[in-house]
């Protein structure tokens, strides 16, 4: 229907719809049908238009009395479907006038067969062409059931579409060939299994292998790839058991011009106490003196530094591995250990690299240089800021006040969310 129709339509019948529906009610009790009210909720009037071949000009009574036989129509379905037999035979104005086109619906294949036996007893008694007009089908289905029909409903049933031989599949000889050797090789892929069958006189295409697995419930299930369980932090005690140190290079999109800066990061594991200093270059000598200062600028003694594998920590990876780095020497001078984590896992160093996460997020995403003098300005601003958060692995203590606690009365805490 087109757009016009539909508001056409839509303007004869809003206006009389309250008279209408009174006037149909009336009509319905008074040649006493009874409803399903379920069933009305099923109609709209656009196909009772389409199904009887109303214009849209039509009069409301012409289409009260077509939705009354609509209705009656399945009325009589539902009636149907609770007998026995073919209460539907009998030559009453109640058999089925309008039938409209996905609205009749079987539940079960019996019911099929059944509505399939009184389409043939009606054809048998007054003929293909008057059980098409009453049953609103066309000729030829009529007559596919009616020379089907041998006088049992079990004949009007669905025929199963299955071929009678299959010349084609596979022999005894080939599925036990296949099971044998999907059952030595239950992970090997489509591809091998295919190549190894092939090999051993298989002379089918893979995609009738993949069809025969699938049948025999047989396709091979990849296995997940292991997953490697970290292990759990070591729980520090006390400040300075063991501090992690990094370098972050910083975004050249927060700097006005051309220079690379450097930010070197120390956080204790305890107290995650973190220490910044910014430089021009990424070497070995900026290490000895980020480390030089952090140990000044902390009241307690540094016992392990913890850093990956980079050139500017150690000579591990370098063609120097037999000398030791700066930061080697300063470490046997102060008698503290240097520790390098597994090379190509930045997760053992995790609180520091965790820190330079809430950098980025927080700093370097909202703050811009001018010049180095000023980016370390804003770099001891930031490191005084952060130091003075509260931390829920501290239970909600800030890094400093962990700090104060141990330098000044020596007290240490055991962190529930460290265990």
């Amino acid at each position: 229907m087109s757009c016009g129709e539909t508001c056409l339509l839509t303007i004869n019948f809003t206006v009389p719809f309250m008279i209408g529906s009174l006037i149909f009610l009336a009509v319905l009790v008074k040649s006493s049908v009874n409803l399903n009210l379920r069933m009305i909720s099923d109609f709209s009037i656009r196909e009772i238009y389409h199904a009887n071949g109303l214009g849209v000009n039509c009069g409301l009574l012409e289409l009260l009395e077509c939705w009354k036989q609509q209705l009656s129509s399945f009325q009589h379905f539902n009636d149907f479907n609770d007998s026995q037999e073919g209460n539907a035979v009998q030559d009453s104005p109640s058999l089925p006038v309008v039938m409209m086109k996905g609205r009749l619906k079987m539940k079960t294949s019996n019911q099929l067969a059944k509505y399939r036996e009184s389409l043939v007893k009606y054809a048998l008694k007054y003929g293909v062409t008057k059980t098409a007009i009453k049953y609103n089908t066309n000729r030829q289905y009529v007559y596919r059931w009616k020379n089907r029909y041998n006088g049992t409903t079990k004949s009007l049933l669905n025929r199963s579409h299955r071929p009678n031989s299959f010349p084609t599949a596979h022999t005894e000889s080939e599925i036990k060939l296949i099971k044998s050797y999907h059952r030595r090789n239950k992970h090997t892929g489509l591809v091998m299994l295919y190549v190894k069958l092939v090999q051993a006189g298989y002379k089918r295409s893979i995609t009738s292998l993949y069809r025969q697995l699938r049948k025999l419930n047989a396709i091979t299930v990849k296995l997940p790839n292991p997953k490697i369980k970290p292990k759990k932090y070591e729980t520090m005690f006390y400040c300075g058991q063991r501090v992690q140190i990094d370098v972050k290079v910083v975004p050249t999109s927060c700097i006005i011009g051309i220079e690379k800066y450097y930010q070197y990061t120390a956080i204790d594991e305890y107290s995650r106490k973190r220490f910044l200093m910014a430089f021009k270059e990424q070497s070995t000598y900026s290490t000895y003196q980020f480390v030089d200062a952090l140990q000044n600028a902390w009241k307690f003694k540094i016992e392990c530094i913890q850093t990956d594998n980079g050139s500017e920590f150690t000579n591990r990876f370098t063609t120097n591995k037999d000398k030791p780095s700066l930061l080697d020497l300063w470490c046997e001078q102060h008698n503290c250990i240097h520790k390098l984590i597994k090379p190509m896992t930045p997760r053992h160093n995790g609180k520091v690299e965790r820190s330079h996460r809430k950098d980025n997020e927080y700093f370097y995403a909202t703050h811009k240089f001018y010049d180095f003098e000023d980016f370390k300005r804003q770099l001891k601003r930031w490191n005084y800021q952060y130091n003075n958060i509260p931390t829920r692995s501290l239970d909600w203590k800030t890094p400093q006040s962990v700090y104060n606690d141990y330098i000044k009365f020596g007290e240490v805490y055991e962190f529930k969310y460290n265990k």
